[in-house]
């Protein structure tokens, strides 16, 4: 598309002759007519004139005959024909100040000029040519038409041709036929994306996609009737081999993949394996699919070429429980790599073992670099550590990409070139590894004390400080073990002592001593069964400081734990540290209506599952009877929370339509909201479209009050391209802590 051509880089028509032969059908890209690549006009334009300008308004006899040649040339084999007309190099036809009227009128001119071709070259009915128009980007405003005049869709020269429809460049779908609108009688079809090249970010490296969420909105597609034609865009083919397999398996086999198997892509990846290691044991084939699972599932909450050191945060041990996830999945692909049978090791080196090791690296790196910039905002001088594991992964990320190049003789040599992260624009222009954060120390002795997953930290004892660090994590049922954390800020060596006297509470060390840049660090667990806290209780601890030239300094933080005396039932959701956080596959119960309502997709949402209504071409909003989702939660205080959704970023199902779903507290009145603004439409300038595609997720935002004790929360189908995967609630007056997912849902 952007630099070759099929057709041309020869010798002569071979490469057609031998794709004609293995029943390839051929076809040009969604911006590049009849058979002619992209970069041969500017190429050939001398050989029809001297003008080289792109516009069928200034230079149509020129490119009609170059669109002629181009159909002469493949008309011996089978192909798909592009119609309609685009900008060069994938951009705007028209400039932008001219009118969606003018552009549709030039499009009208240009496409039924190439019908005239078609029909004048091809020796057979002009209705048997397949024929498609791709309705991309800004075509689709075209398609559509305005207030001010009617679309292309009412234009009876593509009446015949595929109305190639499209995702946002992101796997979500941008528009779908309706269900009992006008019948199309040339049928539809999808561009969709495993691979792309634009804003707001490109993502070009490996095939960092979530195979479930591909496999939710195909078979949305095919459900709405798009199914004569689809095409994915993989770029390069090699890393992409895996994503590649589903998308074509499931086109071809509709039925065994498709909508009525909710665990299509378990199935699909256990067969996927089998085939690829038909020597691997069961054991290994399955620790395989776990390393699958895990990578799809890492990669794609955020794509490597988007993340930088401001992604993960600290808060709610986020960058620690994605550290331990990827220490596991990386342990686990060394051994297999180990141990597989040797005939199978390049599949494994070349489709597994290079794109998890780096991609996770580049996760790992930020991370590094994440912790560098927290620690180094405090002063610590243990930022420093993190500059030497930064500077590890770099040479680690490079490392990688020369043994994958060095694999089978070279046979993949430049296959990774791509810049794969810190992109600071849409494309690699400038993109950067991340900036590290020297910390030098302060002439004095000076220490900070901080708890594990949490931002705050304090100083020592200070006139003007009095503060007191208060942890309510051991309020969670699930935590029993916390770890306290005292860095240095100074270059001043120090000796510490714990002192806290509740029987219920336990520390790894009650002193110890501090060398230059050092993190301690203290395990404080509950050594009693936490049906024995009968009550909330509070543990205050005292840390006394001694500095080795004579300073001293102490600091007082608090504990909190017990209080399940309070919960009222149990399966129910608890607030802890303010916060209400539940994922959307444990709802307490649920209503069907006639056998349809909400089900759980295994594994597509970005860290969990997530839920969906079906059949997807039902919309709910105008029943009075709909299916719902309900949760049971209960709040420590009565009084104002924000209630957050947590949804996938899909698209409104119409152009321009809204995306509404609906909900009620406590039985109370049905409230509805939109997803997406009045103003939305899916490209970059859109901030709401943007946020949605970069973090892959949408959070909606509603007020609510709520009484003290148990609540509940009734979630309704509406419109059918809801995805729901979380809902947190919060306090209003305790703003929400940042997290890039959604916080750990905590529940009794």
């Amino acid at each position: 598309m952007w630099s070759s051509s099929f057709w041309e880089d020869g010798p002569g028509l071979e490469s057609a002759r031998l794709a004609d032969e293995y029943g390839i059908i051929m076809g040009t890209s969604h911006h590049e007519p009849l058979g002619r690549a992209g970069i041969e006009w500017q190429n050939q334009y001398k050989e029809y004139g001297d003008d080289n300008t792109w516009s069928f308004l200034t230079n149509s006899e020129a490119i009609t005959e170059f669109w002629r040649n181009g159909l002469k040339r493949c008309k011996n084999f089978e192909n798909i024909i592009t119609i309609g007309m685009r900008g060069e190099a994938d951009s705007l036809l028209m400039s932008e100040d001219t009118s969606v009227e003018e552009n549709i009128e030039v499009l009208k001119k240009a496409i039924h000029v190439q019908n005239r071709l078609i029909s004048e070259e091809f020796h057979k009915p002009f209705q048997e040519v397949p024929r498609m128009i791709a309705i991309y980007k800004e075509v689709e405003d075209f398609f559509y038409g305005d207030e001010t005049c009617k679309g292309l869709r009412d234009y009876e020269e593509i009446e015949d041709a595929i109305w190639l429809l499209s995702d946002d460049n992101y796997g979500h779908l941008r528009s779908l036929p309706q269900p009992g609108g006008r019948a199309h009688r040339g049928g539809y079809g999808m561009y969709y994306h495993f691979d792309y090249h634009g804003a707001p970010y490109s993502y070009e490296w490996l095939g960092n996609v979530n195979l479930v969420q591909a496999w939710e909105q195909l078979t949305m597609a095919y459900e709405y009737g798009i199914c004569r034609m689809w095409i994915v865009n993989v770029g390069d083919i090699k890393g992409n081999e895996y994503p590649l397999s589903f998308f074509m398996n499931l086109a071809y086999d509709y039925g065994t993949w498709g909508i009525s198997n909710k665990s299509s892509v378990a199935q699909f990846t256990n067969q996927w394996i089998s085939q690829q290691f038909p020597a691997a044991s069961g054991e290994q084939r399955e620790k395989i699919h776990e390393i699958l699972d895990a990578y799809m599932r890492l990669t794609s909450q955020r794509l490597p070429e988007s993340l930088d050191e401001t992604i993960y945060r600290c808060e709610f041990h986020e960058m620690e429980r994605i550290q331990e996830e990827i220490k596991e999945v990386q342990k686990e692909t060394v051994f297999l790599h180990q141990t597989l049978p040797e005939e199978m090791r390049p599949a494994f080196e070349s489709m597994i073992y290079y794109p998890v090791l780096a991609s996770l690296n580049i996760i790992e790196l930020n991370l590094a670099a994440g912790n560098n910039a927290e620690l180094a905002r405090r002063g610590v001088l243990a930022a420093n550590d993190e500059i030497v594991r930064m500077a590890e992964k770099v040479a680690l990320d490079q490392s990688y990409v020369e043994e994958f190049h060095a694999m089978e003789g070279g046979k993949w040599k430049h296959m990774m070139d791509s810049a794969h992260t810190g992109f600071r624009g849409w494309d690699d222009n400038d993109w950067t590894y991340p900036s590290a954060k020297t910390v030098y120390p302060i002439p004095r002795g000076k220490i900070t004390v901080s708890f594990r997953g949490n931002n705050a930290y304090h100083l020592g004892a200070h006139w003007q400080d009095s503060s007191t660090l208060t942890n309510e994590e051991m309020l969670r049922p699930d935590c029993n073990k916390i770890i306290l954390d005292i860095d240095s800020r100074g270059n001043v060596d120090f000796q510490y002592t714990v002192h806290c006297t509740v029987p219920w509470l336990s520390f790894s060390s009650m002193e110890g001593k501090s060398c230059l840049k050092k993190q301690s660090r203290i395990s404080l667990e509950i050594i009693c069964d936490k049906e024995q806290l009968s009550d909330e209780q509070a543990a205050r601890i005292r840390l006394d400081f001694q500095f080795d030239n004579g300073a001293k300094t102490w600091s007082e933080v608090k504990v909190k734990a017990g209080g399940l005396f309070s919960i009222q039932d149990k399966n129910i959701f608890i607030e802890n540290e303010g916060y209400i956080c539940m994922e959307a596959k444990h709802f307490q119960r649920k209503k069907d209506v006639n056998g349809n309502g909400w089900q759980v997709i295994p594994r597509l949402g970005r860290t969990s599952d997530a839920i969906k209504s079906f059949p997807v071409t039902k919309n709910w909003e105008m029943e009075k009877d709909r299916p719902y989702v309900e949760y049971c939660f209960q709040a420590k205080y009565e009084g104002g929370y924000l209630l957050c959704f947590y949804i996938a970023p899909r698209n409104p199902m119409i152009k321009r339509g809204t995306m509404r779903g609906s909900f009620c507290i406590n039985d109370g009145e049905i409230r509805w909201f939109d997803a997406v603004d009045s103003e939305y439409f899916a490209e970059w300038q859109n901030e709401t479209w943007s946020y949605g595609v970069t973090n892959h997720v949408r959070i909606v935002k509603e007020e609510v009050i709520l009484k003290k004790g148990v609540n509940t929360l009734k979630f309704y189908a509406a419109d059918p391209n809801i995805v729901l995967e979380n809902i947190v609630m919060f306090r209003e007056d305790r703003p929400m802590r940042v997290t890039h997912l959604a916080p750990p849902e905590s529940w009794f």
